[in-house]
């Protein structure tokens, strides 16, 4: 381990490529081993699935409906690998992969141009460990590209404030928050900078180049504008001249959605304003770790006037301010800082890394994370003894329990086998080695549980070759694992039993619980069969005997299976 360390630090060219070979092992864990799970990667996957099949690429749909949660960019970016090589599974990670590559070398090279190669190497090890950094690289969600586009923001502006004086970083720093606010509304976010930087200036820090122009900052929202109605003016004109109440709240939405309002604005969230920075102290992990020592550090640099330090401390506890003080607060929004949180922490983080007390603190965080997935593994082998504790779900596999047990006694053993300095190590070795863990090993076991492919199987060994089936219980994962032949929507159980009653061959894939609900009014016999246990849900697939619909057919509301 002492070796590994010192091959980071010598400033040899290799050196980065290495790293750059240790990042795509531990990305790339698990790619083409799974296919989407829910919440959110099933109804991605489904929009970018229907936008290439039908060629809509300026309005993403959702269960024929306009998708107006947030923009398309990162929609578009699946659709058009699934495009290319025509899977799913293949294809809805490539963009998340692509954007946590891009970011580690943005990192990398703008730390190197400001400190030199080895804290350049430093830099994008520490956002690499992080732990927030690697969730969201291995998922298929929006928030890793919009992670790319405010760091290359990030990277063109201090381009521009620290290195050189040419205003096409300011074009380019306004160009990647436009495509960031297409990603997910909150590309605007390094806009926070410009404040500090033009404060800073006019106080004449001296490490501040004294030739540049306030007044060309201008430029950095201008582009952001341009890049932002290059898709939002065609799509609003496409939906003001439709006669669609759905294409009309669109175009409600639209506006209000792009500045980041359906997320910032969430009046149903109560969390404390204290919420973000504790789970950025735990996202963060294990940079945090460092943080009492960071703390002096930046104190003397600050009073020294250095502009670098200033500008990437304001940003991140404007960004937290503004995060806290609104309504929505979620931990994904975190993640767009995190790049920030790296450059700031890499700055003497070689020999940080090895004081006693850092030490002493990173061994502790390991035996504490290892004790704690041993004693979750334990509890999810005893039913009984889980229950006590929390809800266990009946349709987790006992895979989970095997793999928090073997990665806590894994971590036990890394603490165990480290020694001397090395020991700080242990908790980033403990990472990397529980991501790979996870990707080679849990992935292609846990996908046949997160995902609804055996109802599926099961459904096809009782249909016909011209049966159809439809479900009042819609969700985007059934609609994209129902692969051999199309699934019905069907709005409630009312309108299902219209459809179910027009043709023999036609079934119903629903809920056996609501299923029972609405027999117990219905007066005709039923035929079904049990198809298994998917996302908390026992699925059944079942017909009346006699098409013709009773009059006092049932109007069961039906239930979210969104997980």
């Amino acid at each position: 381990m002492n070796a590994f360390f010192r091959w980071l630090q010598e400033n040899d060219e290799r050196k980065g490529w290495r790293i750059a070979l240790i990042a795509l092992v531990v990305l790339s864990a698990g790619f083409g081993l799974r296919d989407p799970w829910p919440p959110n990667e099933p109804a991605l996957a489904l929009m970018a699935k229907h936008m290439a099949e039908s060629g809509q690429w300026l309005i993403p749909y959702l269960a024929g409906q306009p998708f107006a949660e947030h923009p398309p960019f990162a929609i578009w970016l699946q659709a058009a690998f699934y495009d290319v090589i025509g899977s799913v599974r293949w294809s809805f990670l490539i963009p998340a992969l692509l954007a946590s590559f891009g970011t580690l070398w943005l990192v990398y090279d703008l730390a190197s141009k400001l400190w030199g190669a080895r804290t350049g190497r430093l830099a994008a090890t520490a956002l690499l460990c992080s732990f927030q950094f690697m969730v969201q690289a291995h998922r298929g969600h929006v928030d890793a590209v919009l992670m790319f586009w405010t760091t290359l923001a990030l990277y063109s502006l201090l381009q521009y404030m620290l290195l050189e004086n040419n205003r096409r970083w300011l074009t380019l720093a306004g160009i990647a928050m436009g495509f960031g606010v297409l990603t997910k509304g909150l590309g605007y976010l390094p806009l926070l900078m410009l404040a500090p930087y033009i404060w800073m200036y006019r106080q004449r820090w001296s490490s501040l180049p004294r030739d540049r122009s306030l007044r060309a900052l201008w430029q950095v929202p201008v582009w952001c504008l341009i890049v932002v109605l290059a898709w939002a003016l065609p799509a609003l004109g496409f939906v003001s001249g439709a006669d669609d109440a759905a294409l009309d709240q669109f175009r409600r939405d639209l506006l209000f959605n792009l500045s980041g309002g359906s997320e910032l604005l969430d009046v149903n969230d109560r969390r404390p304003w204290w919420y973000l920075p504790l789970q950025a102290l735990v996202l963060w992990l294990p940079l945090t770790l460092m943080l009492p020592w960071k703390l002096r550090i930046w104190r003397d640099r600050l009073r020294s006037r250095d502009a670098l330090i200033g500008l990437l401390l304001a940003y991140i506890l404007l960004s937290l301010l503004v995060f806290s003080v609104v309504p929505g607060k979620h931990g994904v929004q975190l993640l767009s800082l995190l790049p920030a949180a790296a450059l700031l922490m890499a700055p003497y983080m070689g020999g940080l890394w090895w004081r006693p007390g850092v030490q002493t603190l990173s061994v502790a965080s390991l035996w504490m994370f290892s004790a704690l997935a041993i004693a979750i593994g334990v509890l999810g082998h005893e039913p009984q003894l889980l229950a006590d504790v929390l809800e266990r779900p009946d349709d987790v596999s006992n895979l989970l329990w095997n793999f928090l047990l073997t990665l806590g006694v894994m971590g036990i053993v890394i603490s165990l086998v480290l020694r001397g300095r090395s020991r700080a190590l242990g908790l980033p070795v403990f990472f990397f080695l529980g991501w790979l863990l996870l990707g080679f090993w849990a992935y292609p076991t846990l996908n046949t549980v997160r995902t609804p492919k055996v109802i599926f199987a099961a459904a096809e060994q009782h249909l016909g070759p011209r049966d159809e089936f439809g479900s009042w219980n819609w969700s985007p994962q059934l609609e994209l694992f129902s692969e051999s032949r199309e699934l019905q929507r069907l709005d409630n159980p009312k309108q299902a039993l219209n459809w179910v009653a027009q043709a023999d061959q036609r079934w119903l894939l629903v809920d056996a619980q609501e299923l029972a609900r609405v027999q117990a009014t219905d007066k005709r016999s039923w035929q079904s069969h049990a198809l298994g246990r998917r996302h908390r849900v026992d699925w059944v697939l079942a017909r009346p005997l006699s098409p013709q619909l009773p009059d006092d057919a049932p109007a069961v509301p039906p239930a979210s299976h969104g997980d």
